[in-house]
């Protein structure tokens, strides 16, 4: 079997658009991992066990703090109609950005009355940070 060297599938394409197309792709390959790594930096870093926090085991002074507060729509006490737990959801001030992330507004869901009593005032339930999506948030329980 002979093998022609000048016989190949991109012998229409001209050396300068081959050396482009090349370059390109080897920067495609070189900034994937690293758009990755931004993109799942911001949930990341989120503690791996549920923490809990001092200033939510009553209800009133919860709200009032929030209603002082510039709030975003996602901010405030949502209350579970089903089963009676109340969660407050607040800008996590507790967090830094990252090496890789830029500052990506992360919210923090901590339990102010459940009705489970083994959930104590406090326990930090999940992490939102917005999607591109207004409106719509990526959650980490």
């Amino acid at each position: 079997m002979t093998i022609n060297p000048t016989n190949n599938s991109t012998s229409g394409i001209s050396p300068l658009l081959r050396l482009l197309l090349s370059s390109l792709l080897s920067a495609l390959f070189l900034c994937a991992p690293a758009a990755k790594r931004i993109e799942k930096s911001v949930l990341e870093d989120v503690p791996g066990r549920s923490q809990v926090v001092s200033g939510y085991s009553k209800p009133d002074s919860v709200a009032e703090r929030l209603s002082r507060m510039p709030l975003h729509a996602v901010e405030g006490l949502w209350r579970f109609a089903s089963e009676g737990s109340l969660m407050a959801i607040e800008r996590n001030s507790d967090r830094a950005a990252g090496e890789y992330e830029a500052e990506t507004t992360v919210y923090r869901m901590v339990i102010v009355r459940a009705a489970d009593m083994a959930l104590r005032p406090g326990t930090v339930m999940g992490y939102l940070t917005p999607t591109a999506k207004r409106g719509v948030y990526d959650c980490l329980l």
